[in-house]
Formats: C-alpha cells, structure tokens, sequence
C-alpha cells in the first residue's frame, strides 16, 4: 500500500513539525518519533496475550445478548464538536443515530440536524458525554451508545484500523458492547495501561497548569470525593486513553441519575483548566461503568473479540506490531528528511543560501531505500491484516479470544 497516505499524517501535523523542526537535523526529529513507538513497543511486550481478571473486572453482571444479529442492535454516536470541526463522516456509517454536541455554539444560533446544546463548554468531550446521558435518561437509551470524539483519523484510534473511527464504528461487535456493558474503543495499551495514575501517591501534586503526560494526576484525589462522595479513592487508574468508549443502554441505566449529575455539578463549578477536568474524567469512566480502578483487557482480545481481527495466536499478533513499529520508525526517519529539505527550499527563498547549505542532506540513495522499505513493510501488514479479518469472522474464534465457551446459536 502507498505511503502518501494518512498513517504518516497521524503521527503529528505536519505544519506543526515544520514551524518548529525545519531548522533542526533529522535525528532529534527521528528520536522524537522513537520515543512515542518505544513507549508504545515496551507496552505490547509487556502486555498477557490474556489480561488477569484484576484487569477486566466489573462489579456488574454481564449484559445478556439475545438472538439479535449484529446489524440489529440500536446504536447511536455521541460526538462533539468545535463549530469548526466536520463530523460529515459519520455519514459513512450506516445504521446509526447521530447526538452531535456543538460545544461552541452561541445561545439563540441555529443548529443542525442532530445537532444539540451543552450547558457550559468545559472538561473537552466529557460536557457533551454527560449532557447526551442526561437528556435522555428518562426517554430511554438505544441498546448502544458510543461516545467519540469529533476528528475520523487520530493517532490515538486503532493503527490496525488505520486510526480510522469510521472503520471502528464499522466493525466493532455490538454483541461485546452489550456483554461486557462498558467497552473502551482503543486497544493498545499506551497511553493508560496498565497502572496510570496513582492519585493517592501522588495527591496534590499536579502543579503549573497539568500539563506533561500525567499532569492531571495530582487533582484526582481531590476531585473523587467531589464527582463520588462517600467512595474510596481507587489506589491505581488505568484504562487504554482517550475518552473513547461504548457503553450498554442497559449498563447507562443502571447508574442512578443523580451519579451523573453529580459528575457534571463537579465539572461545571471546577477551576481547574479544562483540558485538566477532561483528563481526570478520561481515567474515571471506567469507574462508573464497571466499578473498578483498572481496566485493560488483553490487546488481542480487544482486537479480535471487539473487531473481528484475530491473530492466529499471540506471536503472529506480537509479530505483526513489531513490523508496524519497524515501518513508523521509517516513516519518521522519512518525514525528518523531508521536514529538512522544506526548510532548505524555505531558506532558499529567503535568500538564505549559507542557513541552506547547513542543512544536512541523507546519504545517495538513502531515501528511497527507506521508502522502499515502508511500502513493502505495508504491504505485508496489510496482507496479514486481510487475513486476521477472515479469521475473524468465525465466532468461536473470537469466542476462544475472549476465554468463552462457545455453543452453537448463543450469540457470540
């Protein structure tokens, strides 16, 4: 598969990249890309091919799926957004309701179709998460309801679905939904899995404006007793990041009403900055919906049970990431040279042919070795990909994933 395609534009904007990287060598630019896939290399290695029940517990009872067939389950997707942002690619996913939270929009100006209100534009997504519950927790839930946000490709969606929401929408097994009551959308673990946070450690300790990869942590413990008065604050928070989730109607209704009203009063009348609030609550969902501190199933079940992309086991699943990490590590290498030779051609056109020269150059032939490398990297992975979503396809597969006992005709 090309590489002009969207992976390279995931990593970062590239217009971002330029404005602060032109000026310098290829390597700090290609140690910048290291070290996100280094993080996210450790965290696949580090993971069970299955999660420990610490990891996957619920203090509710599994949701009971009936002999519905995967298209016939009610789904509708909560989604907000900036007046700026286009969501039309919701479009692309047939068979569901659309709630879009236009979090920006002016009192009194004219909305859309589907398109709603939130009280107060605070904590990012989670204002629109908690005003679509409440609107319509006595007119009742459809039998899924999945909260994301308003961006189709984000590096923090599934890179074996392209880091494509609409792909995720597409395939993800509304019977799992219903089973487990609270699914996150992100399977690989990093960022959130499997010990994030340590709100009780690390009380009071957030500073500045929580900024940094864990800048929220510090503000946890004093917010918990606030969003859930009474309840003990867990030691340890994690769950895949960021915010993306499908819940059960039945698992949003078994949360009494005033539990999330108590959420948004907390929201509406904390100072904390608003990315800050929003990240707080990013490690709490899981709380509400499913009781516990930590939840991080195995990324092969997540994968093959919520996607219908199955492995034939965990090595050819190991195997496959660490090729995927390989071609990233090369398109990094290839967006810090072509980063480099934008700013010379920039340059140039400031008459700044000395600042021009300076500008390192890649070895004869290096580029297209590496380009080379990517497309067939992609190409195996793509082949493979092909295959995990035939595999998938059979239930007892993905039954056998998830540690079920299959039998004919039970919903799997």
């Amino acid at each position: 598969m090309p590489l002009p395609r969207r992976r390279l534009l995931l990593l970062l904007p590239p217009l971002l990249l330029l404005a602060y990287f032109y000026h310098r060598p290829p390597p700090q630019i290609y140690s910048f890309g290291r070290g996100i896939l280094d993080a996210e290399l450790a965290s696949l290695h580090a993971a069970p091919a299955a999660a420990p029940p610490e990891l996957t517990g619920s203090i509710y009872p599994p949701g009971k799926v009936d002999g519905k067939g995967e298209g016939n389950y009610s789904v509708t997707v909560v989604v907000p957004r900036l007046k700026s942002e286009d969501v039309s690619w919701l479009d692309l996913v047939p068979g569901v309701k659309k709630a879009v939270y236009v979090v920006d929009a002016p009192e009194g100006e004219k909305l859309g179709r589907d398109e709603h209100r939130v009280l107060k534009n605070k904590g990012r997504e989670a204002m629109a998460y908690l005003t679509y519950i409440l609107d319509n927790y006595e007119v009742g839930f459809p039998d899924i309801v999945v909260f994301t946000h308003a961006s189709r490709f984000a590096w923090h969606n599934n890179d074996a679905l392209h880091g494509d929401v609409v792909e995720m929408l597409k395939l993800i097994r509304r019977r799992r939904v219903v089973r487990e009551g609270y699914v996150n959308l992100r399977c690989q673990w990093y960022p959130g899995c499997p010990g994030w946070l340590r709100p009780v450690e690390n009380a009071g300790g957030g500073g500045g404006d929580g900024g940094g990869e864990k800048g929220e942590e510090g503000y946890v413990a004093g917010a918990w007793g606030e969003m859930f008065p009474g309840e003990r604050v867990p030691e340890v928070l994690g769950q895949a990041c960021c915010a993306q989730f499908a819940v059960s109607g039945e698992r949003l209704k078994m949360v009494e009403r005033g539990r999330y009203e108590g959420i948004r009063d907390w929201l509406l009348k904390t100072e904390l900055e608003d990315g800050v609030s929003g990240r707080v609550l990013e490690y709490a969902w899981q709380w509400v919906w499913r009781g516990v501190g930590v939840y991080c199933p195995g990324m092969h079940e997540c994968y093959c049970d919520g996607y219908g992309l199955c492995w034939e086991d965990e090595g050819s699943f190991q195997k496959w990431f660490e090729m995927r990490y390989y071609v990233r590590r090369d398109e990094w290498e290839l967006l810090a040279w072509g980063v480099i030779e934008t700013g010379r051609e920039e340059w140039l056109r400031m008459g700044e042919g000395r600042k021009a020269g300076s500008l390192p150059r890649p070895e004869k032939g290096k580029v297209e070795e590496v380009k080379k490398r990517v497309e067939d990297g992609w190409k195996w992975l793509d082949y493979e990909r092909e295959k995990a979503l035939k595999r998938g396809e059979d239930p007892r597969v993905r039954a056998r994933m998830a540690g079920r006992v299959w039998r004919e005709g039970d919903g799997f």
